[in-house]
């Protein structure tokens, strides 16, 4: 119930710290309470029927501050119910189905794409589909042509607004819907297709009144140019859909007596009308009601779909993440906070100026504050936002002018921050890149504790470098631990492809995880574990009790995964406990993985293909039930080009006062008199 408290006082402001408000807070004029009449005239604390409205809020579209006025000093409930909402996407058809093909002999009959065409003795495979490898299905074809066939369902059809197709097409395709054409590409096949264009995923877009109530039919007509041997297919399908509007109301209490209150309210829908109720909590009296729509957003929003079944988070309803669309050119790194259907709930744009700037971490804070830092700049210093946007607190300890955040920043129990900077290492007059780390105290402006990698250098705890090595143990992860030898940091290297733990009080490396250690590796049975089975490169790492949690990059074998490990440091034994991994998966860079109280994982596919990453499979957010490997919630993004590095699971009423999907918030509302 801690949202609940959060949610009561909400008028004071999100704060910097407890002793300080933030510059622009909320606030309530208070006078002595009065003792109301319980009975229809009271008129001490009665609301006005006109004594409600919503400010806007300039730092957060998508926040309003809710304005009640008193006849007297009393406390207030307020509701906003969402009348009316933007469409949002879906995906009836994943990357990933079920299709049935069929390789065709020259004198086969061409009406395989009518509706009633029996495909019944086609073979059956999950795309994508090749003819050699980079597929989950291996096909052998035995002409220029492969035919294939699947179904999908759509309810509600005349509220689908856009259809979205991405095919893996190698080398051409033409594609029905229904019986009928509706899009073609390369055919006949007068390009070869080659490169990453063999896996890449080429938009088309699609008459949506192609569609019908129900069961629909889509086929392929995939096409090989004489002189290629290669081949492959997939195909996805995205709706654009409008309403219905599922219930969702906002309620706030301001439980102080006084007769005014200026409540905050955020995540808030863009492009959406809410309608807001205020009361007043002691008596009865008149009804205030104010209506608003919230605008469009101002930044270039991700789209995000959820595959048919696997919309229902297992733990909380909010995912922060960062988000930047580098292989796109795009240098703008943003903030988003969505729910469980891909829609964002609060966005801020990051003071970011140039280059590839997503090597970003944002944590939210227990006070309902965000704090972020990274993109390897000097505007990538840590600073705490508050949910209106506003900055509460700024890294400015001495010499921070001199520290370049990158990677990681995580934030300890009693409020310092640990992050990762530059650094260089002296090798007798050559110098190359290490790292540092450092920790500041938010509520004294200080610095508490500083490493670098030239003391471990000096005393021999690092793998050996190679000659030239400009960058021999880049770090892009940190977890701080207090563990059986006292307080530490174990920090991810990415290019010596290993973890190793930093002492807090003597600064050594206690040691070092990873293939030919210090730790043997474990199957789950206990027996000794091939070399084979231990991470390669990875790019995040988290410990929850004796659990190291970690998104494995896999250059070596070019797959990637998530992975936890059971660590048992006296005896220098780490347990292989579980691994997840999808058919095609494959990013060398960026992505995190996270445990959830709920017995999940959340993992953030961050995707890049301009930097190896595989052209067909694009970034997605997967949450994953541990015992099971069942998907219950996935957010598919349908832009190639976006990718986000990491991402935070928040629970479900530790963020915003909204009842759709944190029902006990309505256990503290006081009931009328």
């Amino acid at each position: 119930m801690l949202y609940l408290l959060s949610a009561i006082v909400a008028c004071e402001g999100p704060k910097n710290d407890p002793s300080e408000p933030t510059a622009d807070p909320p606030h309530s004029t208070t006078e002595p309470p009065t003792t109301p009449d319980s009975g229809s005239d009271c008129e001490a604390g009665r609301v006005d029927a006109t004594a409600l409205s919503a400010r806007e809020m300039p730092r957060n579209p998508l926040g309003r501050t809710l304005v009640v006025d008193l006849d007297g000093a009393a406390g207030a409930v307020v509701s906003c119910v969402l009348d009316a909402e933007p469409p949002r996407w879906h995906e009836p058809l994943p990357y990933a189905s079920v299709w049935r093909w069929f390789a065709p002999p020259a004198d086969a009959d061409d009406a395989f794409h009518a509706v009633g065409f029996d495909d019944g003795d086609w073979s059956e495979g999950v795309a994508p589909f090749a003819f050699e490898d980079e597929g989950t299905t291996i096909i052998e074809p035995v002409s220029d042509q492969t035919w294939f066939r699947t179904t999908f369902t759509i309810e509600g059809v005349e509220r689908v607004q856009q259809l979205r197709a991405a095919i893996r097409r190698d080398d051409g395709a033409v594609v029905y819907l229904n019986g009928v054409e509706v899009g073609r590409d390369n055919v006949p096949p007068v390009v070869r297709q080659s490169g990453d264009d063999e896996r890449s995923l080429f938009p088309l877009t699609i008459d949506p009144a192609a569609l019908v109530e129900g069961v629909n039919v889509v086929a392929v007509s995939l096409h090989q140019r004489a002189d290629s041997t290669d081949g492959g297919f997939g195909l996805r399908l995205a709706t654009l859909v409008d309403g219905p509007v599922e219930p969702e109301e906002h309620v706030l209490v301001a439980s102080e007596s006084a007769r005014r209150h200026e409540v905050p309210l955020y995540g808030l829908l863009a492009e959406s009308t809410y309608t807001c109720e205020a009361r007043s909590t002691v008596c009865e009296g008149a009804t205030a009601r104010s209506t608003f729509t919230t605008e469009a957003l101002s930044t270039d929003v991700p789209a995000l779909a959820s595959p048919p079944g696997q919309g229902t988070p297992v733990f909380g309803s909010w995912t922060l993440i960062n988000h930047q669309r580098p292989c796109a050119d795009e240098r703008t790194n943003r903030l988003f906070i969505l729910d469980p259907e891909g829609r964002v709930r609060w966005y801020r744009e990051l003071p970011l100026q140039g280059g590839s700037t997503i090597d970003v971490e944002s944590v939210l804070l227990p006070d309902q504050t965000i704090l972020w830092g990274g993109g390897e700049q000097p505007t990538g210093t840590p600073q705490i936002l508050a949910l209106d946007g506003s900055v509460v607190y700024e890294s400015t300890y001495p010499g921070v002018e001199n520290d370049v955040y990158h990677h990681d920043l995580e934030p300890r129990p009693d409020g310092r921050i640990v992050g990762i900077v530059q650094a260089l290492v002296d090798d007798g007059g050559d110098q190359f890149s290490g790292f540092g780390l450092v920790e500041h105290d938010p509520a004294t402006g200080l610095e508490t504790w500083r490493w670098d990698t030239q003391e471990a250098f000096d005393r021999g705890e690092l793998s050996p470098r190679y000659p030239g090595d400009p960058d021999p143990w880049h770090v892009n992860s940190l977890a701080l631990v207090d563990d059986a030898e006292g307080s530490g940091v174990y920090a991810s290297l990415l290019y010596s492809n290993e973890i190793i733990r930093i002492d807090r009080a003597t600064g050594h490396v206690s040691w070092r995880l990873g293939r030919g250690q210090d730790f043997q590796l474990l199957d789950p049975a206990g027996s000794p574990s091939g070399d084979e089975e231990w991470f390669d490169h990875l790019h995040a790492i988290d410990v929850v009790g004796d659990r190291l949690i970690l998104y494995e990059n896999g250059w070596g074998p070019s797959r990637s995964r998530a992975v936890v490990l059971r660590l048992d440091v006296a005896a220098r034994t780490a347990t292989l406990d579980w691994t997840y991994e999808e058919p095609g998966w494959y990013e060398p860079n960026w992505g995190d993985a996270d445990l959830t109280p709920g017995g999940s994982v959340v993992i953030a596919m961050a995707h890049a293909w301009c930097l190896g990453a595989s052209p067909d499979h694009l970034g997605s957010l997967v949450e994953v039930v541990e015992a099971t490997h069942e998907v219950p919630w996935r957010l598919d993004f349908l832009g190639a080009d976006d990718s986000g590095y990491r991402a935070q699971r928040i629970a479900s009423c530790d963020l915003f006062a909204n009842t759709r999907y944190c029902p006990e918030l309505l256990d503290a509302v006081p009931q009328r008199p």
